[in-house]
């Protein structure tokens, strides 16, 4: 039960970071160029979260290596790989629910941290240098044959597989944003930038990295890829909306998608019924036999019953996953014990986000998440949305 103590600690953190927005609002009419140089550093910076004990115990099951400057584990002896990809500030273990069920298919996986995460050398980070992790990754433990990836980390999935850095023959996308604008938007919600300053942050990016974000544009990569895609994605993502997780899955030939329920943005990756699917999804032998209109989403032995696959545009499935039996996604325990809500609308997430200065505090205003209306079909956005 919330305390005075802490209902007066979270009115003086929301008043300090309002604070910290308009400081940083002033700033950026004041002197833009100072304040693209800040918002690069704080941009290019991921936080560091502490371990949960499930992290610790998945750790204590895996046999540690390092692969240059990247912290990485390894489960099992299968002749398939299984690469885990985290999201920005979060960690190869938060995958960790992954692991037993893979491993029982047969399955060898791997986890890393990326650089300037986790246990990874480093204190910066960027989306090419990811990317360029996950290469190194996919030549160290070659062949690579299927990849899980959250959030962020699906982006650096896509883009390494489009610079043929990557070979695989099927992918599992958690969260994934389907542009990359969603992200830059979101970093001036929260922190207070101008949408100028932001420009001019995303040009000097690209300047530093010798890259174009419209080359890593997720929505714009999909259409070649060509291999069997699993997209799944929470309908009360509070950081990525559910319309960007759908938009990329049409824009996908033949790519499935999955709605959740009650799962937030980091409950997605150890929620039963979407390992079970997840999991299904890797282990089918007859993928790429099925026809496109005719696919089901597995299901948890004894969980709800598996739903019809609904076709949307471009061959995607849009079929809804119930909420999870075991905690009904309406709240969970933190680490210490206290009840949290399951999808906050504000405050810190105490894992890792995965968004720049995501579990720093710093939330866009409520307006910028408008109640998404589920259709089949062509895809709704909430006002503003992400073109």
């Amino acid at each position: 039960m919330p305390t005075l103590e802490n209902s007066n600690h979270k009115k003086s953190t929301n008043g300090r970071v309002y604070m910290l927005q308009l400081l940083l609002r002033a700033l950026s009419h004041l002197a833009p160029g100072v304040s693209a140089r800040l918002a690069e550093r704080l941009f290019l910076t991921p936080l560091r979260f502490r371990v949960p004990a499930r992290e610790a115990a998945w750790q204590r099951s895996a046999q540690r290596l390092t692969v240059g400057p990247l912290a990485a584990w390894v489960w099992g002896t299968g002749p398939r790989t299984v690469l885990l990809v985290h999201g920005w500030a979060g960690r190869g273990l938060q995958l960790g629910a992954f692991v037993e069920p893979l491993v029982e298919q047969g399955f060898r996986v791997v986890a890393f941290d990326g650089p300037g995460h986790g246990r990874s050398v480093g204190r910066s980070s960027s989306l090419p240098e990811l990317t360029a992790a996950i290469a190194t990754m996919a030549r160290q433990f070659a062949p690579v044959e299927s990849v899980i990836a959250h959030s962020l980390g699906a982006t650096a999935t896509l883009w390494a597989l489009a610079r043929g850095e990557l070979a695989t023959e099927r992918v599992v996308l958690l969260a994934p944003p389907a542009r990359l604008q969603v992200i830059l938007r979101r970093f001036s919600e929260m922190t207070g930038f101008s949408p100028d300053v932001v420009a001019r942050m995303q040009r000097r990016i690209e300047a530093r990295f010798g890259f174009r974000w419209s080359t890593a544009e997720p929505v714009r990569l999909a259409p070649g890829l060509g291999i069997p895609a699993l997209v799944i994605h929470d309908r009360d993502d509070r950081e990525i909306p559910v319309t960007e997780g759908r938009d990329l899955a049409e824009a996908w030939p033949g790519a499935r998608f999955v709605a959740t329920e009650g799962l937030g943005h980091l409950r997605l990756l150890r929620a039963p019924q979407v390992i079970a699917s997840a999991v299904g999804f890797l282990s089918s032998d007859s993928l790429r036999d099925e026809p496109a209109a005719t696919g089901t989403i597995a299901r948890p032995a004894g969980g709800a019953r598996a739903l019809p696959a609904r076709r949307s545009n471009g061959g995607t499935y849009d079929a809804a996953l119930p909420r999870d039996p075991g905690s009904r996604g309406e709240s969970e325990f933190s680490d210490s014990g206290r009840r949290r809500p399951a999808c906050p609308a504000a405050g810190p997430s105490r894992e890792g986000g995965d968004l720049p200065l995501l579990g720093g505090g710093l939330r866009p205003p409520a307006r910028a998440f408008l109640p998404i209306v589920d259709k089949t079909g062509p895809s709704t956005r909430p006002t503003g949305g992400s073109r």
